[in-house]
This record gives C-alpha cells, sequence and structure tokens, in this order.
C-alpha cells in the first residue's frame, strides 16, 4: 500500500526540483517511476477490493476511498502513457491529479482504519479546538462534574473504548460487525453474539479479548495498537460486574477506595484538552 504512496511523492518532488537548473536531470528516471507507480497501485487496488469484502466499513468513506483508488490507477496509466510521448504539460496535469487522488485516498483509508479524527487525536494543546473532532459521550460538562456524580458509562467507561477500540469497531470501521462506540452496539455485541455478559466480567468475551496473551490470536486490541492500561481494564470489569448500567453515577454503584482511586487515576487520563 505504502510503495505507490511513497513513489508518487517523490516523482512530485523530482518535478519541482527539475524546475531548479541545478536538478534539471531530476525526473529523468521518471518514467521508471511510473511504472513501479502503475504496477504497485493495481497490487494495492486489488488487495484493497478484496479486504472490502470482508465487510465492517463505514459505507460513505469506504465509497470515496474506493474511487479515488481505482481512479489513481487509471490516472497513473494515462500519467506514464502521456510521459512516454513526451507531452510534457499534459502529463504534469496528470501528475497534479494523481497526487490530489492520492491525498483523497490516503485520507479516506487512514479514515476507515484509525477513525475520523486519526490527524488530530493525538494532537498538543496548542492545535485549535475547532480543528478536533469531540468524541461522543465524553463532555466538559462530565469531565467538570464531581467524580462520584459522574455517569459511569459516558464519564469513564466509554472514553476508555473510544481510545482504545473505536478504530476498528466504530462507524467507519467495525471488524466482527462490532461497535464499541455506543452502549447500544457494546450490549448488542457482533456477529459471534454479545461481548458483555452483565454481572460477570470474567465471563464477558470483551474482557477475555483484552486479558488474553499479547500474540493470542483474539487478542484486542491489536498488538500494534495501543493496549488499556491495568486500571482501565480494571474499571471496565468493575462496571460490568455492576450491571453494565447505562445511566448509573459513580455514587450509585457505591465504589471502594480502591476503585475511586482508578477514576481519579484514568479520569485525568482521558479529560479532553482545554
Amino acid at each position: 500500500m505504502h510503495l505507490p504512496i511513497g513513489s508518487l511523492v517523490l516523482l512530485g518532488v523530482l518535478e519541482l526540483l527539475n524546475a531548479f537548473t541545478r536538478w534539471k536531470d531530476a525526473t529523468q528516471n521518471s518514467r521508471v517511476i511510473l511504472g513501479f507507480v502503475c504496477v504497485t497501485a493495481l497490487i494495492s487496488a486489488f488487495c484493497g477490493l478484496m479486504l472490502e469484502k470482508a465487510g465492517g466499513y463505514e459505507p460513505q468513506l469506504l465509497k470515496w476511498h474506493r474511487a479515488a483508488g481505482l481512479g489513481l490507477v487509471g490516472v497513473s496509466v494515462i500519467t506514464l502513457l502521456f510521459r512516454h510521448l513526451q507531452w510534457r504539460c499534459t502529463y504534469r496535469i496528470c501528475l497534479a491529479v494523481a497526487l490530489l487522488l492520492l491525498v483523497i485516498a490516503g485520507h479516506s483509508g487512514g479514515s476507515i482504519t484509525h477513525g475520523r479524527e486519526f490527524l488530530t487525536q493525538y494532537a498538543p494543546a496548542l492545535v485549535p479546538s475547532f480543528l478536533r473532532e469531540s468524541r461522543p459521550g465524553h463532555t466538559i460538562v462530565e469531565a467538570a462534574c464531581p467524580l462520584m456524580e459522574r455517569p459511569v458509562f459516558t464519564g469513564i467507561i466509554e472514553p476508555i473504548l473510544q481510545e482504545r477500540c473505536v478504530s476498528c469497531h466504530g462507524a467507519e470501521k467495525h471488524k466482527g460487525e462490532l461497535r464499541l462506540d455506543t452502549l447500544n452496539g457494546l450490549l448488542r455485541g457482533g456477529q459471534d453474539g454479545p461481548v458483555v455478559k452483565a454481572g460477570h466480567a470474567t465471563d464477558s468475551p470483551l474482557v477475555q479479548s483484552i486479558l488474553s496473551p499479547l500474540d493470542a490470536d483474539g487478542h484486542m486490541p491489536p498488538e500494534d495498537h495501543p493496549q488499556p492500561t491495568a486500571e482501565e481494564i480494571s474499571l471496565i470489569e468493575w462496571w460490568i460486574n455492576g450491571g453494565a448500567p447505562a445511566a448509573a453515577k459513580v455514587v450509585d454503584l457505591r465504589p471502594t477506595p480502591e476503585v475511586q482511586r482508578l477514576f481519579q487515576i484514568v479520569s485525568r487520563r482521558h479529560e479532553p484538552p482545554r
């Protein structure tokens, strides 16, 4: 997937350098690079179409990604043809279109894989707030509430799931037909059935998959994704053992001093940027 991206960006950079006398021969291998782009883009598109059949992707994002990816393959071939014919002006226009399609395909692909906010999710606080996408269920009002009055699910559990699970089980991408971006989706489960058994955390597939060995087939989140902390896992188990209530406040579940301490740790970590 990254081979056509890197090669096409390299070609664009070389074309810019070619505008300067010092690097007038920078594009002498452009036909070879373009040929490589065409082959790797075609392979990437084929693999993408196969992966699409697995399902679990947000239709609108998938539509844009598919259209831009297939368009990129076609425009790359046309660009190579004009480069071979040495129609320099038309070639450069086609190259610019290919780079634009690359941006669209890359951004939509990143959104499918990591969520729509993947560019700003871990951005520093100096990034303007209007560039950030707020996370559902975790508002400044809730974060400002006294800990004992905070809703357990939307104030603590949901932000954990948003950060650790939703990139694979959200609105844009829902592997195994499982969505963890809403309480209804969490309680409904996926194609293999419910993942939460209220009152029984150890019997809940959600907890079992988190606690399984990191290299196990069923471990979630995947090994190359950020893993939930021990405190976060303990709070998820505590919430499930308490009946997995939808609207209960912390005080309603009578947390022990140890659970309150865990809430303090996790709530500080998940406070929205100001």
